[in-house]
């Protein structure tokens, strides 16, 4: 009786969809974070004026 064993390394497929939807996910949130972060150091500042004495 003679005993088959399969290698593992063939059945082994990388789904490249979910990765797709990752790297998208990852791009989309650091987009939002970026505008979020843009939107905020745009407030106006306050100071005096400069003068040369």
């Amino acid at each position: 009786m003679q005993i088959i064993e399969h290698e593992q390394d063939d059945d082994f497929k990388i789904n490249i969809l979910l990765m797709i939807d990752v790297i998208f996910a990852i791009l989309a949130f650091f987009i939002v974070s970026t505008l979020f972060l843009t939107r905020t150091e745009g407030l106006p500042v306050n100071s005096r004026p400069i003068t040369n004495d």
